[in-house]
């Protein structure tokens, strides 16, 4: 008895490039994408951009722009949630969250983890 030939899977597997040890993937840069660009923009925006400008009836964005988001963050995380309440991508809780240092359902802010004191 000899050897057993291979089944169909795994010969067309054997037979593949891919199963060969000097096989190195070519990593090509995507086309259209523009890795080799520097320096300033081409063209820069004259006005800053206003979140639902367009949207008279936005109350959303008027109630967000009210709130005191300073208490109980850090400097970093109010940047982050400064800059969700400037581009309109904060989103207010609709129910409380759980406060991870009593375990009690009193935080009503939203991306704060810790009720007020």
């Amino acid at each position: 008895r000899g050897p057993q030939p291979l089944p169909r899977s795994l010969a067309s597997l054997a037979a593949s490039p891919l199963a060969s040890p000097k096989f190195t993937p070519v990593y090509r840069r995507m086309p259209g994408t523009n890795a080799r660009r520097s320096g300033p923009p081409k063209h820069q925006n004259s006005f800053a951009w206003v979140p639902a400008s367009a949207d008279k009836h936005n109350t959303l964005q008027d109630k967000v722009g009210k709130l005191d988001l300073r208490g109980g963050v850090c400097a970093k995380c109010y940047e982050v949630i400064e800059w969700k309440r400037r581009y309109g991508k904060y989103k207010p809780l609709k129910q409380p969250a759980k406060c991870l240092g009593c375990n009690q359902k009193a935080v009503h802010q939203a991306y704060h983890q810790l009720c007020p004191p």
